[in-house]
C-alpha cells in the first residue's frame, strides 16, 4: 500500500465477527448501526444485505412507522446496556434500551448466522 492510500474496504466482514471475537462485540456493533438506521441517521438500504428477507421487511415497516423517529428537535440519542443470549450455536438474541432524554425505547433483535456463508444476518427486530 503506497502511503496516502487507504485500505480496501470490506463492507460484509464489518459484521461478521472473527474467529475469536465475543457475541457481545457482534450484538453491540449491530446494534448501533440498527438505533441508527431506526432514528434516520442511516439509510435502511445499508443493512438490507445484513438481514433476511424478513428481517429486513421488519426493519423497513419499522422506519416508515418510525417508533425511534424523533419528533421535533432530536435529543441526543444514547445505547444503554446490551443485552444477548445465545439460544443456539447459530442464533443470537438481543435487546437494547435506547435514550433520547428522558424517554427510553427498547430494541430487541435475533442474528442468525447464514449456513452457507456463515455471516450474521438480522432475522427479525422489534422496537418499542
Amino acid at each position: 500500500m503506497t502511503p496516502g492510500s487507504r485500505p480496501p474496504r470490506r463492507p460484509r466482514s464489518e459484521c461478521a465477527p472473527s474467529r475469536g471475537a465475543g457475541q457481545g462485540d457482534l450484538a453491540l456493533r449491530f446494534a448501533h448501526r440498527l438505533v441508527e438506521v431506526l432514528t434516520g441517521n442511516r439509510p435502511v438500504g445499508q443493512l438490507q444485505r445484513h438481514s433476511t428477507l424478513q428481517g429486513y421487511q421488519q426493519l423497513a415497516a419499522l422506519v416508515r412507522t418510525g417508533p425511534l423517529r424523533p419528533r421535533g428537535r432530536a435529543p441526543q440519542t444514547r445505547l444503554g446496556r446490551v443485552y444477548d443470549s445465545a439460544p443456539a450455536p447459530d442464533a443470537l438474541e438481543v435487546c437494547v434500551r435506547v435514550e433520547f432524554g428522558p424517554r427510553h425505547h427498547m430494541v430487541a433483535f435475533r442474528l442468525e448466522r447464514h449456513r452457507r456463508t456463515e455471516q450474521w444476518q438480522c432475522a427479525a427486530v422489534e422496537a418499542r
